[in-house]
């Protein structure tokens, strides 16, 4: 699951819960169950063929939905460090790469500031003379 689709799923979780907590008779009767089916069959923890009719069967199927959440929301978690760690080496060997080419840079400059100290001194040595 993205880490949008979590939020959402958070979102249609506590509304369910508030629904079944304040909702009308029908509300808890009827819409709650096909709610939780639906939701549970988006966090992948639906089971085929089974209405949770009673306050028992329903709470067990909100504990179920948050623990899937919970386990989908560590996951996205891990996988956005992951892609931080890989942004982080490639980075890492940039920087590294640019190191390299300064000190590349830097040696190939002295050697050229040498020379034209050699030249220099060449030309001063010339013109005394």
């Amino acid at each position: 699951m993205t880490h949008e689709e979590i939020e959402r799923a958070w979102k249609q979780l506590h509304e369910i819960v508030v629904m079944e907590k304040e909702g009308t008779s029908a509300d808890r009767e009827t819409t709650v169950p096909r709610l939780l089916q639906d939701l549970a069959l988006d966090v992948g923890v639906w089971r085929p063929n089974w209405i949770p009719n009673s306050n028992n069967e329903k709470m067990k199927w909100v504990q179920n939905i948050h623990q899937a959440l919970q386990t989908a929301s560590m996951i996205d978690a891990c996988r956005i460090a992951a892609q931080n760690a890989e942004l982080t080496r490639e980075a890492l060997c940039e920087t590294r790469k640019a190191q390299q080419t300064s000190q590349k840079v830097g040696k190939a400059a002295l050697v050229s500031a040498a020379a034209a100290i050699g030249s220099m001194v060449a030309a001063w040595v010339a013109i005394a003379r």
